[in-house]
C-alpha cells in the first residue's frame, strides 16, 4: 500500500482529525515511461473511435437542444427538454466556438473527461501507489468516451461525481471545509445537468458522515438520540434504493446495485453504534459544521440555474420537466429490462473471493490457488466466446457490489486485528454504490460506461486494502480490462455494446454538413439523400418524427414544434387522440417539410390513417431508404433525393 493509505488507515485507527495534505509519491523513471507509454495509447485510441459510433438519438438531441437554446430558447419552457437543461449552455458554447457539428459536441465531452481524469489519477495515486494507480487511470480512460463519446449528460454526471470524490477526498486529507463547498459545487451542477446528479449528493453526504464518526470520541456515555436519528436516516435511504429498483427490478439488479448500498449503510451505522461516546449535541454541531458548506455550494449553482424560471408558471414548468416527466419515463422507456444475469459476472464474482481468501494465510492462499485452477480450467471447457466477451462487463457492473463486500469484509478483520479501512475507502465505496444506480433501468452497456471509473476505483482499493493483499492481482485484472476495452469493445457494434458480442458494421465518413463522423455506409447514404432533399428549405421550420431529432440539425432548418421525443409528450398513450392533436398542430403551423420516421427507436411509428391524412398538405414526397417518408411542397430536388 502507498504511504498515503497506510496514513490515512492509521488516523481511521486512532481516530484523529484529518492532517497536512499527503502528495503521492513521485514518479521514478520508470513510473514516468509507463505513464508516458500508458498517455501515447489511450491519445491513440482516442483519435481513432472518438469520431465513430454515430448515433442519430443521442447526437441529435443534444445538438438540436444546444441550437435551440442559441437561438433564445429555454429549457422546459421553450421545448420538452429531455434531462434538466443546463449542459445546453455548455453545448451551445461549444457549437459557436469549435463549429456547428456533432463533433464538436464529442471533443467538449473528451476535454471535460480529460479534467475529470487528472482528479481521477491523482486519487488512484494517492490510495494506490504509483504504478498501479497509472494502470487503473488508464483502464478507466479506456472504458470511458472511448467507447461511445456520445455527448450525454450521464458523462457529464460521472465526471462531476468524479471531482465530488476528489474534494471529499481532499477535505480528508486537509480538514479545510472549503472543499466540502467545492464538492457541493460539483454535486449541485451534476444535478442541474441530469436530474439522477442526486446520486452523487446522496453518496458525497454519507462519505462526509463517514469521516465525521471517525473523529476522536469524548466524554461518557452514548449520543442515543444521534445515534438513532442517523440510523432512521441511512434506513430510509435504503429503503428508497430498494424502492426504486423494486420497480420491474430483477434479482440481478438487487444484488449489483441494492447490496452495495445495504452493506455500506449497516457498516457506518453498526462502526458508529460500537465507537460513539458522549452527548448527542456536539455531534450534531459537528455535522452540521461540515455539511453547511456543502450544501451552501450545492445549492449555488441550482439556484443559478433556476433563475430564468422565477416566476409561479416557470417554476412549475422547470419542476415538471426535471422531477415529474423523468420519473414517468421509468415505465415508458423501451429499454427498460432486466440487466444481465449472474452468468456474465462469474469470473469476477470468483476472482475477487479468491482475493479475499489469498491473504488469509498460507494454507487458504494454496486452497485459492487450487480452486482459481479448477475454475479456469471449468471456463475453458465450458464458456463460450460470448461468456468471455461478457466477464469484463460483468466486472463493470458488479465492482460497486465487491468493492463493498470487500470494504465490509476488512472492516471485520479489522476489528479482530485492531486495525481499520481507510476513511477514503468507505467514501469512495460510497459514491461508486450511488452512482451505479444510473444504470437503473437501462440495462444497456452504455449505462455500464457511465459507472464504470468509480466502481473500478473502489474495487481496486478494496482489494488493495485486504490483509495481506498484493498489487500484482488486481494490476492483472485490470490490465486484461484494459486489453478487453481496445480489443474488442471498441471495435463492437455500439447497439449491442456490454449486451452480445457483435462486431461494429464497416462505417464511412458521413460528407454531411454538421456531420464530420463516421457511420454505417448505409446510414451515411440515408443521411446524404436527406440533406440533398432539404436543399431548398434550408432555415425554414421542418418536423420531423417519431424520434428523428436530428434531421433538422442536419438539414439546417428550423425548429417549429418543442418535442423531441413523442413517447415523452402528454397523452401519448392515447394514439388516437395524439396523432388527431398532432395533425392539428401540422395543419395550422403548415412546416415547410414533414419527415415521417417509419423506423422510430422509442416511439412507435405513426399510423397509415395518419399519414393518409398528412399527404394532401404536401405536393411532393420522396420515400428514403425505407426509412423516412419526406414531404415538401413540390421544390425541385437534387437528383441525390430519390436514396435510390
Amino acid at each position: 500500500m502507498s504511504s498515503f493509505f497506510e496514513k490515512a488507515a492509521a488516523r481511521a485507527i486512532h481516530g484523529a482529525t484529518p492532517g497536512p495534505a499527503i502528495p503521492p509519491a513521485p514518479l521514478r523513471p520508470p513510473e514516468r515511461a509507463l505513464a508516458g507509454a500508458i498517455l501515447v495509447v489511450v491519445i491513440g485510441c482516442y483519435w481513432l473511435y472518438v469520431p465513430t459510433r454515430f448515433f442519430p438519438w443521442d447526437d441529435g438531441s443534444m445538438a438540436q437542444m444546444a441550437e435551440r437554446v442559441a437561438g433564445g430558447e429555454v429549457p422546459h419552457r421553450d421545448f420538452r427538454d429531455t434531462y434538466s437543461g443546463l449542459l445546453n449552455y455548455w453545448h451551445a458554447l461549444g457549437l459557436a466556438v469549435l463549429g456547428r457539428d456533432f463533433l464538436s459536441l464529442r471533443l467538449q465531452l473528451v476535454a471535460v473527461f480529460a479534467l475529470a481524469l487528472v482528479a481521477y489519477t491523482a486519487l488512484a495515486r494517492r490510495m494506490l501507489g504509483p504504478r498501479l494507480g497509472l494502470l487503473l487511470a488508464a483502464t478507466a480512460a479506456l472504458f470511458g468516451p472511448l467507447q461511445y463519446a456520445g455527448p450525454m449528460p450521464s458523462w457529464y454526471n460521472e465526471c462531476l461525481a468524479i471531482a465530488a470524490c476528489w474534494c471529499v477526498a481532499r477535505f480528508a486529507a486537509t480538514g479545510r471545509v472549503i472543499w466540502l463547498a467545492a464538492a457541493g459545487l460539483a454535486c449541485g451542477t451534476s444535478i442541474a445537468v441530469k436530474i439522477v446528479g442526486v446520486y452523487a449528493l446522496g453518496a458525497a453526504v454519507a462519505a462526509i458522515l463517514w469521516l465525521e464518526q471517525l473523529d476522536e470520541a469524548t466524554g461518557t456515555g452514548r449520543p442515543l438520540a444521534f445515534l438513532i436519528a442517523k440510523t432512521l436516516g441511512f434506513a430510509i435511504a435504503c429503503a428508497l434504493v430498494l424502492r426504486l429498483l423494486a420497480h420491474g427490478g430483477a434479482g440481478t439488479e438487487l444484488l449489483t446495485l441494492g447490496a452495495p448500498v445495504v452493506l455500506l449503510a449497516a457498516l457506518v451505522v453498526a462502526d458508529d453504534w460500537r465507537r460513539a461516546r458522549g452527548p448527542s449535541g456536539p455531534r450534531l454541531r459537528r455535522c452540521a459544521a461540515r455539511l453547511a458548506p456543502f450544501a451552501l455550494g450545492a445549492v449555488l449553482p441550482l439556484a443559478v440555474w433556476t433563475l430564468p424560471y422565477w416566476s409561479r408558471a416557470g417554476l412549475a414548468t422547470l419542476w415538471q420537466g426535471v422531477v415529474v416527466l423523468p420519473g414517468s419515463r421509468l415505465a415508458l422507456d423501451t429499454t427498460h429490462g432486466a440487466m444481465p444475469g449472474l452468468a456474465t459476472m462469474t469470473l469476477p464474482f470468483a476472482a475477487t473471493a479468491l482475493l479475499a481468501l489469498a491473504g488469509a494465510g498460507r494454507s487458504a492462499r494454496s486452497a485459492a490457488g487450487l480452486a482459481a485452477l479448477v475454475l479456469l480450467v471449468a471456463a475453458v471447457a465450458l464458456g463460450s466466446r460470448e461468456f468471455w466477451y461478457l466477464q469484463p462487463w460483468g466486472m463493470l457492473r458488479a465492482a460497486p457490489c465487491l468493492a463493498s463486500a470487500l470494504t465490509v469484509l476488512a472492516y471485520v478483520t479489522g476489528i479482530r486485528r485492531g486495525a481499520a479501512v481507510a476513511p477514503m475507502a468507505v467514501g469512495v465505496c460510497w459514491f461508486a454504490a450511488l452512482t451505479a444506480l444510473v444504470q437503473f433501468p437501462f440495462p444497456h452497456g452504455i449505462y455500464a460506461l457511465y459507472a464504470a471509473p468509480l466502481g473500478l476505483l473502489a474495487w481496486t482499493v478494496a482489494a488493495a486494502g485486504l490483509p495481506g493483499a498484493r498489487a500484482l492481482p488486481p494490476a492483472l485484472l485490470l490490465g486484461a480490462l484494459a486489453a478487453s476495452a481496445i480489443l474488442f469493445d471498441a471495435r463492437s457494434d455500439i447497439r449491442t455494446l456490454g449486451v452480445r458480442l457483435a462486431p461494429a458494421p464497416v462505417a464511412v465518413p458521413m460528407n454531411t454538413p454538421g456531420a464530420s463522423l463516421l457511420a454505417p455506409t448505409r446510414v451515411a447514404r440515408t443521411y446524404q439523400a436527406l440533406v440533398a432533399e432539404f436543399a431548398l428549405v434550408a432555415g425554414r421550420c421542418v418536423y420531423a418524427g417519431p424520434d428523428a431529432p436530428e434531421i433538422p440539425f442536419l438539414a439546417r432548418a428550423g425548429y417549429c414544434h418543442p418535442a423531441l421525443y413523442d413517447i415523452f409528450e402528454p397523452g401519448y398513450a392515447d394514439k388516437a387522440g395524439f396523432e388527431r392533436a398532432l395533425f392539428d398542430w401540422l395543419a395550422r403551423a403548415r412546416p415547410a417539410a414533414v419527415v415521417l420516421n417509419l423506423r422510430p427507436a422509442f416511439s412507435r411509428p405513426y399510423s397509415g390513417e395518419f399519414t393518409a391524412r398528412l399527404r394532401p398538405l404536401y405536393t411532393r414526397w420522396v420515400l428514403i431508404d425505407d426509412h423516412f417518408l419526406v414531404g415538401t411542397a413540390g421544390e425541385t430536388p437534387s437528383a441525390a433525393a430519390t436514396g435510390r
